[in-house]
């Protein structure tokens, strides 16, 4: 039996990461163990069929360059600390090619609270490709004032065309 246990302080989402164990053996020196988790808090993100939130990761695949793209995700807050919850753009990379915006709460004296976000790569965006692989994937950083979940998460996968 193996017990892994996690400090606090890691981001919110999946967590995926390999446990190396020696071992007292003359064929094998080491084991690998993948390590496979999902953190979570007060916050999550919900969206359409194109956002996969087990590993919070937007899926858009080829985009027109002439049509850009625009997808809805909702930021779902409950818990203790709820109230204190104030949601901001911290970063995206590509900060060139995506736009976020996230609008007012809904249901604000509610037991959840829950924030429209809108993710844009606008028409004539910039030739970008963020498909994984060498690019990588885009990424948004979210603040949040939420005491333990601090920052809040999401990818986006994507190439202009």
């Amino acid at each position: 039996k193996i017990t892994v246990r996690v400090k606090p302080g890691l981001p919110i989402g999946p967590v995926l990461q390999r446990l190396r164990i020696k071992v007292d053996d003359k064929i094998v020196e080491s084991i690998e163990l993948p390590i496979m988790a999902n953190v979570v808090s007060d916050l999550s993100i919900i969206g359409g069929a194109e956002f996969d939130s087990k590993i919070n990761m937007l899926d858009w695949g080829l985009v027109s360059r002439e049509q850009g793209r625009v997808s809805r995700l909702f930021i779902v807050v409950k818990g203790d600390h709820r109230q204190q919850v104030k949601l901001a753009v911290e970063h995206i990379d590509p900060e060139n090619a995506l736009q976020v915006v996230i609008g007012e709460a809904k249901n604000p004296g509610a037991q959840v609270l829950t924030f429209p976000v809108t993710v844009e790569l606008a028409p004539d965006s910039p030739s970008v490709s963020r498909l994984g692989g060498n690019q990588g994937l885009a990424e948004v950083v979210l603040s949040t004032q939420h005491p333990t979940a601090k920052q809040l998460r999401f990818r986006v996968k994507f190439a202009v065309n």
